[in-house]
């Protein structure tokens, strides 16, 4: 009996202590922690009954007399719905949809216990926090790290942004340089277009008189061949036996 009233009172020294340091305390980690202090696998192996029935937890939890078993909820997710809810409060309400992590108090919008005890409540399908097994004191302590937190993650992102941005801008500075490069090409490439035309042209002139210059070269030698002159004057007809020697 002395051993189990000394396990009894040590528990309770420890749960107070536990319980006296934090302002937000869930049943499945004050049992765990009890445990560990006492160096057993689970509460359950201290004898003293289930923790939801010792009536110091019972009574600083208010927990229900219907609770069947410790609802595993650990205050990291209370935390994630303070966060949650902070950043929705910011967003809505900020001016400018800027800033950092506020929490307004005594004004329209107010995030505080009673929202984080609703949200948690809701989205665990419960009506209540006690249900969960969930003490919460105050939220204070917590909204500095979150702020800092949160602050972080703007700097973080907007460091980024300022990266992307700075490497879209190189982009579209060398597409625009690559750009103009062409467009200096095609206008080069349209103002000698004239110049090499000339120069076709001339070429095409100089062949033609070329092969005309053979033409009338051949047409002497045949003529020459043949024996006939008067029909290469200007506007005379070769005669028939003319074509006849030059056919042959």
């Amino acid at each position: 009996l002395r051993e189990f009233m000394h396990t009894e009172q040590r528990v309770l020294a420890t749960m107070a202590t536990y319980m006296g340091t934090r302002s937000i305390v869930t049943l499945h980690e004050l049992e765990c922690f009890v445990a560990r202090q006492e160096d057993v696998e689970r509460f359950d192996s201290l004898r003293l009954g289930p923790i939801f029935r010792v009536p110091y937890v019972a009574t600083e939890f208010r927990l229900p007399p219907t609770m069947s078993a410790v609802p595993k909820v650990a205050t990291r997710e209370v935390l994630e719905v303070l966060w949650g809810l902070l950043d929705e409060d910011r967003r809505a309400h900020a001016p400018g949809g800027g800033g950092g992590v506020r929490v307004y108090r005594g004004g329209e919008h107010t995030v505080g216990i009673p929202q984080v005890a609703a949200r948690l409540a809701s989205m665990r399908g419960v009506n209540s926090l006690e249900e969960l097994g969930v003490r919460i004191t105050g939220l204070g302590y917590f909204m500095k790290p979150l702020r800092e937190v949160r602050n972080e993650q703007r700097e973080a992102a907007d460091t980024y942004l300022a990266a992307l941005k700075a490497q879209a801008r190189e982009r579209q500075r060398a597409q625009e340089g690559e750009l103009a490069a062409q467009e200096r090409a095609l206008a080069a490439a349209v103002e000698s277009a004239p110049v090499r035309l000339d120069q076709f042209v001339s070429t095409v002139h100089a062949g033609i008189a070329q092969a005309v210059q053979g033409l009338v070269a051949r047409l002497q030698a045949l003529q020459a061949a043949s024996g006939t002159k008067e029909w290469l004057q200007p506007g005379a007809v070769p005669s028939s036996e003319d074509m006849d020697s030059m056919r042959e």
